[in-house]
Formats: structure tokens, C-alpha cells, sequence
């Protein structure tokens, strides 16, 4: 085992900072976003590219990947979710629900669903193969400006957790 702080692949394929960097959950890739808005998914061990989705036109803000390693959704500034196949890159759906940039996303348990947290003050959840509403959360909508910046399932998915920038976590009930 090598010792800690050993590095052990460097990735160089973007062009602009690196906003947001994700493991697979098998742990074998890694999808990165970045200001060169793009999405780069590449191998975690040798750090040899996979591909590049360019969906966005803003920067990529937030990753995930889906709980079976098959699919990734993307956050940007350009109030979009993209989601795609995590090894072909097939462009599955995009959610274009928001009105402002998009913060966080994160994945159900069971796959099927996408909350995005957003600076719009909202949390929507949506089929994530679809891209189809089912539910908009405005509680963090109360009072100044609050946007959504952290969005998180509880394991057994009946419940979501955001943050947002009034230093408050709201825990409610996923539809």
C-alpha cells in the first residue's frame, strides 16, 4: 500500500478550473466538471480519458453518478441537469425545470429520480430517465435570497435534506 499522499494518476484534459470532481460508486472512474463546460469521465487508476460530454453552455457546477455506476447527471450555470450514460455518453435527458443555476443533484436510491437544488430557491424532483416534474420543495424560498447549494436522499429514500445559504438544513418528505 503506497504511503498517504502518494499520487497515483494525474488527469489533465481540462482547460479551465475544476469545479467538481465525483467517484463512480464501484470506484472505478471519475467524472469531473469544470468552467470549460465540460463533463470528463475517465479511468481512476490511470487517468486515461473515457470521454467528454459538452452538453452545457455554462460551467458545470455539481456531478453524480447513478447508484449502479451507469449513469451521470450534471449541474451548470445554464439552469440545466443533463444525463447521460456514464461510459458512451448517449445523452439520456434534459431537465430544463430551473430558472437559475444549478447547484446540486443528487440521485434516489433506487435510480429512478433526481433531485436539483438550485439558486432559483428550489429543489425539483424528476424521472431521471424522462426528465418529466413530479415535485417542486420552496421552502428555502422564505426571507432573503436563499439559494439552494447542498441536496442529499436519505438511504432509504423517503426523505431529502438542503441546504442552503440561510445556514439552515430542511429534512422533508420526497414524493
Amino acid at each position: 500500500m503506497p504511503a498517504p499522499g502518494t499520487l497515483l494518476s494525474l488527469y489533465k484534459g481540462h482547460t479551465e478550473r475544476v469545479t467538481a470532481v465525483v467517484w463512480s460508486p464501484n470506484g472505478t472512474r471519475i467524472a469531473s466538471g469544470s468552467e470549460d463546460r465540460t463533463v470528463q469521465v475517465w479511468h481512476a487508476a490511470a487517468g486515461k480519458p473515457i470521454f467528454i460530454d459538452r452538453s452545457h453552455r455554462a460551467q458545470v457546477n455539481t456531478l453524480a453518478w447513478s447508484p449502479d455506476s451507469t449513469q451521470i447527471a450534471s449541474g451548470s450555470r445554464d439552469a440545466t441537469v443533463c444525463v447521460w450514460h456514464a461510459t458512451t455518453g448517449h445523452p439520456i435527458c434534459i431537465y430544463r425545470g430551473h430558472t437559475w443555476s444549478v447547484n446540486a443533484v443528487a440521485w434516489s436510491p433506487d435510480g429512478m429520480s433526481i433531485a436539483s437544488g438550485s439558486d432559483d430557491m428550489t429543489v425539483q424532483v424528476w424521472d431521471a430517465t424522462t426528465g418529466h416534474h413530479r415535485f417542486t420543495y420552496r421552502g428555502h424560498a422564505v426571507g432573503l435570497i436563499n439559494f439552494v447549494e447542498a441536496v442529499a436522499w436519505s438511504p432509504q429514500g423517503t426523505h431529502i435534506a438542503s441546504g442552503n445559504e440561510d445556514r439552515q438544513v430542511h429534512v422533508w418528505t420526497a414524493p
